[in-house]
């Protein structure tokens, strides 16, 4: 049980990395490219083009299918509140990547499934997110 945790878990943590980098990749793009359009809602990286989905794409291996990852550029204000139109200098950029399906590749969610009794959770993937911001120059 330790051996499988330890292996699901570095997997995870490793993706969890990946896709925090690929974000602060992208959303160094956004903070310099101009103009920005903010995307709303997210959307799959694999048929997305320009910046920043070109350097998310460039930071991200060719082990991460990219049709199951999505993401999204968010632009705050200083006060805090979505921006939808014209981005400032100043403005804050977030960009969110997530990846919808992580496989488990060990039988572990079927081990807690049968200790906790609870059939609802024999999903063999799960969700794994990773996110930056940046201000915009």
């Amino acid at each position: 049980l330790l051996i499988f945790g330890m292996v699901d878990f570095g997997r995870a943590m490793y993706t969890k990395n990946t896709l925090t980098n690929a974000a602060r990749s992208g959303a160094r793009a956004a903070a310099v490219t101009s103009p920005l359009y903010p995307t709303s809602p997210a959307r799959s990286l694999s048929p997305a083009t320009g910046e920043p989905a070109n350097s998310i794409k460039r930071s991200l291996s060719s082990e991460f299918p990219q049709d199951e990852i999505q993401y999204e550029v968010n632009v705050y204000d200083d006060a805090g509140a979505p921006v939808a139109g014209t981005v400032y200098s100043g403005d804050q950029v977030r960009v969110t990547l997530t990846y919808l399906n992580f496989p488990l590749i060990t039988p572990l969610y079927k081990l807690m499934a049968l200790i906790t009794k609870s059939p609802s959770k024999t999903s063999s993937s799960i969700r794994i997110s990773g996110e930056a911001s940046m201000r915009y120059e």
